[in-house]
């Protein structure tokens, strides 16, 4: 297999993508992008002040704004959003990269999300929680596995990683 010019991750939240992808920069000295906080700077302020001020279609042109730019550069491991996925002139330009979709089951995000220090969906009881998790992995699944090139279904770090490297024949 030629090696890739670019990694880009793509999953559900809770899936690891930034821990995995850190990981995978650093094992091939690449540089990481975190394109969820880089769309952050992109626009000047964080998510949560634009949730209600500017619709979906405008923050996923920013997020293929941003992913276009990176795209024209080499030796990056790229890590998303859950939401790129939603965007057809997204999911066409995932289609030319390599694309690894980190899979996760609605229990492993619960689990990992209620050890994180900034628990999404606050608001929700855990029952809501898994409700609404299960309707965005029959939204988005498909979506994840259309554009990959390699799918992982997610156990520990050191077994991603170990999965990843054996895919590019490292």
């Amino acid at each position: 297999m030629q090696k890739p010019k670019r990694i880009i991750l793509v999953g559900h939240m809770g899936a690891g993508r930034a821990l995995l992808g850190k990981a995978v920069a650093d094992q091939l000295d690449w540089q990481f992008i975190d394109i969820y906080l880089g769309l952050e700077r992109y626009m000047g302020r964080s998510l949560n002040d634009v949730v209600g001020k500017q619709s979906e279609e405008v923050i996923l042109q920013y997020q293929a704004d941003l992913l276009s730019h990176y795209t024209k550069q080499e030796n990056l491991v790229i890590t998303t959003d859950d939401t790129v996925i939603l965007s057809p002139k997204i999911r066409e330009l995932l289609s030319q990269e390599y694309v690894i979709y980190i899979k996760v089951d609605t229990q492993t995000q619960l689990d990992r999300m209620a050890q994180s220090s900034f628990p999404p969906f606050p608001l929700l009881s855990e029952e809501n929680r898994k409700a609404f998790l299960n309707k965005l992995h029959l939204e988005r699944d498909a979506l994840y596995a259309q554009v990959a090139k390699l799918t992982i279904e997610t156990h520990s770090l050191e077994a991603d990683l170990q999965k990843i490297f054996q895919a590019l024949g490292k």
